[in-house]
């Protein structure tokens, strides 16, 4: 008795391809759930004077719950603007806040240690939780917190960075577009 082509046995060798094919398939759909849920970037213009003109924003969900933050900004841009925490800001020289949903926000500042931090929260009765911050290079700082401070987790992330520079008693103002990341991923 003769097999179609249909009933015929799958050879080992097509076997052991098929095996690998699926084992990749699972590989990529472990990295692909463990990557960034969302993400965005805006660029900002060359438009401020002072110290704090802002360059580019980035931000994404991360899979652990956090979220990454980096801000760059143009040539004259100098860390040491930044207030420090006191019982509350030194708003006297400049400030970068970061605008994360339509309560909470956060912002740069130096502990009185001398560390520079993110401190973000609603800024009210539950304020506020702080995250170390990276400078990897003179114009650049990065920031990963924890994203389940939102209390309602279906409240979208519409991230924008805002600048305020004094000098000489003038105001310089800088701010980028917003990002509309939505909600975060809910863990």
């Amino acid at each position: 008795m003769m097999r179609r082509a249909f009933e015929r046995q799958p050879s080992a060798r097509h076997t052991r391809g098929l095996a690998t094919l699926c084992a990749a398939l699972a590989v990529v759909a472990v990295v692909v759930r463990a990557g960034p849920a969302s993400a965005g970037s805006v660029w900002d213009t060359d438009d401020a004077t002072g110290r704090l003109d802002i360059r580019w924003l980035g931000v994404t969900f991360q899979a652990d719950a956090t979220t990454r933050l980096a801000v760059s900004f143009y040539d004259d841009f100098r860390a040491s603007a930044l207030p420090t925490l006191r019982n509350s800001a030194d708003r006297d020289r400049g400030e970068i806040w970061v605008r994360l949903t339509e309560f909470e926000s956060g912002r740069f500042v130096y502990r009185l240690d001398g560390r520079l931090m993110f401190q973000y929260g609603d800024f009210g009765s539950t304020c506020c939780e702080t995250a170390p911050v990276r400078n990897p290079s003179p114009n650049v700082l990065r920031v990963i917190f924890a994203t389940d401070f939102i209390y309602e987790p279906v409240r979208p992330y519409e991230v924008r960075a805002e600048s305020e520079w004094r000098m000489h008693g003038d105001v310089f103002r800088d701010h980028t577009a917003s990002i509309d990341l939505g909600p975060p991923p809910e863990p």
